[in-house]
């Protein structure tokens, strides 16, 4: 669990707090929003057996430390990077995507997650996608409120 806190919370929130500093208003809008996105994803997955994060025997507390730290963090960090630098947005979710889908697979290769019943790196791939997207989609719903 330790592993879990340090590299899905603390190093995570660590940019995160940078960023907070040059956009607090990404932070306070988008964090929550790209954390809850995670969390749902993480549950279905989870619920329908597709995959399992380490410690096994901790459940939801495994992948908590990653729902509310690096996701939330990396969706704040994509619409940060498409508000503020005005680069293209669908490079950007494109970029996240298989940076954070990289990341996994070395989580994969390690043994500190595990798939099952046929879920792959490919479709890991595509539901980051998705909640990128998904985050995208809230950032558009929002931004004429003067984010």
């Amino acid at each position: 669990m330790f592993f879990n806190i340090i590299i899905g919370f603390i190093l995570p929130w660590i940019w995160g707090v940078r960023l907070y500093k040059k956009a607090p208003k990404i932070i306070l809008f988008i964090a929550p929003i790209s954390s809850v996105i995670a969390h749902i994803i993480n549950e279905l997955a989870v619920h329908y057996r597709f995959w399992k994060v380490k410690p096994f025997g901790y459940g939801d507390f495994s992948r908590l430390p990653f729902d509310i730290g690096l996701y939330a963090v990396l969706g704040s960090l994509v619409i940060y990077l498409i508000h503020n630098q005005r680069i293209n947005e669908y490079l950007v979710i494109l970029f996240f995507t298989f940076l954070t889908t990289i990341g996994e697979l070395m989580m994969v290769l390690i043994k500190r997650v595990d798939y099952f019943k046929g879920w792959n790196i490919y479709l890991t791939f595509l539901s980051y996608l998705i909640a990128y997207i998904l985050v995208y989609i809230y950032y558009q719903k929002i931004k004429n409120q003067k984010l």
